[in-house]
Formats: structure tokens, sequence, C-alpha cells
């Protein structure tokens, strides 16, 4: 059994698909932190009617966060981690922040022995954590 919302977000489509099976087991506010700069992140980063959704797996916890891009738009995900990277070559300030969210998941992920990757296929990139 899977809870499935949907809702909008600043003219983003959010979809949510959590099976009933997913148990955290470290320290909950880093991994409230975690989720949260995913979806801030996706949210900053997807195009006005583009889709964000969140999937969470039990057992050994996989979230995955996927969002939209412009189609037009590819990223070199290698980057995307890296502390005060933007995503924005132009820097037009259209894409507010400092660059740092990212590269927080990755860290505060792999201190509690996770693994964290960025995917970009057409215009959808997924950020996948395995806890």
């Amino acid at each position: 059994k899977k809870n499935i919302t949907s809702n909008q977000a600043k003219g983003r489509r959010y979809t949510q698909d959590i099976t009933d099976d997913l148990i955290v087991t470290d320290n909950c506010t880093a991994f409230q932190q975690r989720v949260s700069l995913l979806l801030d992140n996706a949210l900053e980063y997807s195009p006005e009617g583009g889709e964000i959704s969140l999937t969470g797996i039990g057992g050994k916890v996989e979230i995955a966060v996927s969002h939209t891009v412009d189609a037009a738009q590819h990223i070199d995900v290698s980057w995307l981690f890296e502390r005060f990277y933007r995503a924005d070559e132009s820097h037009s300030g259209a894409v507010k922040g400092t660059g740092i969210g990212l590269s927080i998941v990755k860290a505060t992920v792999q201190a509690y022995g996770g693994k964290i990757t960025a995917k970009q296929s057409g215009d959808t990139i997924t950020f996948g954590a395995v806890l």
C-alpha cells in the first residue's frame, strides 16, 4: 500500500509516493533537513508548470526527489554537489540562494553512512539517496 498525494507548489505539480514500510532509523532532524533541502532545490530549479516528486522505499531507506528542468537545459550533474556551484551559468540572479544546499545534503548523507547520486534523463533530474 502506498500513500500518494498531489498538490500545486508555486505552479508546479508535486507528487509523493512513500511505502508504508518506510522506517527511518538515522537522526530524524538530519533526515528531515536532507529531504527539505532536496525539495527546496527542486522547487527553485524546476520551471513553472513543472513536476516535483518524492519517493520513499522501505527496508534500506531509499529516497528519490525528481524534478523537471527546462527541456533545452543540460546540466553537468557531476558539479551539483560542489559548494557554491550554481546551475544558472548566466548568473542572471533569477535563481536565489548560495549554492551550498546540495553540498550540505551530500555531507550529511555521507556522515550517516549513506550515498547520494544525481542523474539527468531528458528534462528530469533525479537525486537518489540510500540511507
